[in-house]
């Protein structure tokens, strides 16, 4: 089993696990792979890509988070978890629970596209723990589809943004009708708070209730961020 042999590697320092499509895979998978993983003390690079296997349910994550409590070294985690219809926001909160205490964490990657399970509530834990991450650099959200995500959801990530962030990239609501302009509202109020903010990535794609005003509002809020040194906009339909 790969998380017996895993576990014997004590000097790993990057793990990266890319299962995309491996329909086969479930949640006794992914526990018996993070079996391995939590003996790996000195970790300080985890990359996890389920995406599309389909079987991977909330239980499956809260095995991984009993892992990653245990990963006191993690600088940067990226988790992909793309189009699993068992993941819900107990699920997604159980991982933001354990991210919140892994302080040295630096970089944090969260793919959830197509889990339409998650809603507004499961954003609301995720923001709070995420805000506890004191050396947070870089964050990227992906929430592609997920038609129970609102503006109220856009405006919980705004208000919790790490002012240690350097770098945002937020893929959120491709293919909503329920994110408007006061979305965009709400994510311009966020960013002009970071001082050290360099990259922003936002993709809005076929989200019909946005108009040009909201656009425009959004270039006039980033416009005030004279530390930037990267912008990636998608708002087409």
């Amino acid at each position: 089993m790969i998380g017996a042999n895993i576990k014997r590697m004590s000097c790993l320092k990057s793990l990266n696990c890319n299962f995309i499509c491996h329909r086969e895979i479930n949640d006794e998978g992914l526990e018996n792979l993070m079996e391995g993983v939590k003996r790996i003390d000195g970790l300080q690079y985890l990359n996890l890509n389920f995406g599309w296997c389909e079987q991977i349910t909330d239980k499956g994550l809260q095995s991984l988070s009993e892992c990653l409590k245990r990963l006191v070294s993690l600088r940067g985690i990226y988790l992909n978890f793309l189009n699993e219809e068992g993941i819900t926001d107990i699920g997604l909160e159980s991982i933001s629970e354990s991210l919140k205490r892994l302080y040295s964490l630096q970089t944090v990657s969260l793919t959830f596209g197509h889990c339409h399970g998650i809603s507004n509530e499961g954003l609301k834990k995720m923001s709070e723990d995420l805000k506890r991450l004191p050396l947070l650099k870089s964050l990227s959200l992906d929430f592609d589809t997920c038609e129970k995500i609102t503006d109220d959801g856009v405006k919980i990530i705004s208000e919790h943004l790490n002012t240690s962030l350097h770098s945002v990239n937020l893929i959120f609501f491709q293919h909503s009708s329920r994110v408007t302009d006061e979305s965009l509202k709400n994510i311009g109020e966020g960013l002009i708070r970071l001082p050290y903010l360099r990259s922003i990535g936002l993709n809005f794609d076929s989200c019909y209730e946005i108009s040009d005003e909201g656009v425009n509002n959004l270039g006039k809020d980033l416009s005030r961020i004279t530390s930037l040194e990267m912008i990636d906009l998608t708002f087409s339909r």
